[in-house]
């Protein structure tokens, strides 16, 4: 029988915003289809609870702090 595969799979996907709202949703659904996801935010505590929930529904997600209205910051996150 054929594994069934996701949308995503292997694809990477760089979600700014994604401990809250809309941005928290997008990273979910990728993580869902099987993207690696990192969840990049300011606030840490919520991109960790974030990427933790991807981990928890099977996918693979990294929470890096990142204030994307700091260039350094962004190159960091790269």
């Amino acid at each position: 029988m054929q594994e069934k595969t996701r949308g995503l799979d292997g694809k990477v996907a760089v979600v700014t915003e994604a401990g809250r709202g809309i941005g928290r949703a997008i990273a979910t659904a990728f993580g869902r289809e099987g993207a690696s996801v990192c969840c990049a935010a300011r606030t840490d505590e919520d991109i960790r609870r974030t990427a933790d929930d991807i981990t928890r529904l099977g996918g693979h997600a990294l929470a890096v702090p990142t204030d994307v209205t700091s260039w350094e910051s962004v190159c960091q996150m790269v």
